[in-house]
């Protein structure tokens, strides 16, 4: 897969070295001849286990370059994230029919930075009622979230770990929302109903589903590696106040307990998985 961002790097670069001595039509020839080689390449070997993802890969990555070409060259005035929102739904098709996990995952982090950049001119929505920070670590969460269920449920008959491993990604992210939410409102000493309501929701329903559904030893892991962190925090903001050796003592025996007792947990469960598969 490496060689493929080469390809696109060393195409980007080559275009950007002769950019001024090539007009309008030769920068949209010379890119759109890249892209038309790469999608060639994966018709002619799309049943090839390495080179079909690559080359679809870097077909998807010239696409944005040709986007981001026709916005720079006919000033179309769009913001940021509607280039990358542009260029993810034009890839759902893509992903769809091949079926690849990169492309999935390519997709989806097209969403979360189009995400990121529409808070930037879209601050504080809905209608100012969090901070931009907050507004957008919810909606992270959110969106991450239901994208690893939609996710669950379409590789639902399929239990490789090389399947997996991008709803693993999406799960992390979205737990590291959810860790800065339930992280600033112990900073800011504040209870909001709404953001404590997802949260809350977000870590039950990962449990449930995870520990009794469809056990996965990962999820379980960050989800306990949550919890320690989330009363660590918590701990260490309300004991170390002014920095005295016994708050420092206290807060460092209760991420010792609250980790030990997570590790104890993970082991228990791991016996639970070896027992009834024996």
């Amino acid at each position: 897969m490496g060689w493929a961002y080469g390809y696109v790097c060393r195409n980007d670069v080559f275009v950007a070295y002769n950019w001024y001595e090539m007009n309008h039509i030769g920068h949209f020839v010379l890119v759109q001849t890249f892209l038309v080689a790469a999608i060639a390449g994966y018709w002619k070997w799309h049943r090839h286990p390495y080179l079909a993802p690559s080359l679809l890969v870097t077909a998807s990555l010239l696409l944005g370059a040709l986007l981001a070409l026709v916005g720079q060259t006919y000033q179309t005035g769009a913001n940021s994230w509607q280039l990358f929102f542009t260029w993810a739904c034009l890839l759902i098709p893509w992903a769809i029919a091949a079926k690849s996990n990169a492309m999935w995952l390519l997709v989806l982090s097209l969403l979360n930075l189009s995400l990121y950049l529409w808070h930037v001119v879209n601050p504080g929505w809905p209608q100012d009622l969090w901070t931009n920070e907050r507004s957008l670590m919810i909606w992270g969460m959110l969106f991450n979230a239901v994208a690893v269920a939609v996710w669950e449920a379409a590789a639902s008959h399929s239990n490789s770990a090389s399947s997996r491993w991008p709803m693993r990604l999406l799960g992390t992210l979205s737990a590291l929302c959810a860790f800065w939410i339930a992280a600033q409102m112990i900073v800011e000493e504040t209870i909001l109903v709404i953001p404590l309501s997802l949260v809350t929701f977000w870590l039950a329903s990962a449990f449930c589903f995870y520990r009794y559904l469809r056990l996965d030893m990962y999820f379980l892991s960050i989800l306990a590696m949550w919890g320690t962190a989330i009363v660590g925090a918590a701990t260490i903001y309300w004991s170390l106040d002014d920095f005295n050796l016994g708050g420092l003592l206290f807060s460092t025996m209760v991420i010792l307990i609250m980790a030990s007792f997570a590790t104890s947990w993970l082991k228990q469960v791991r016996k639970e998985v070896n027992h009834d598969t024996e």
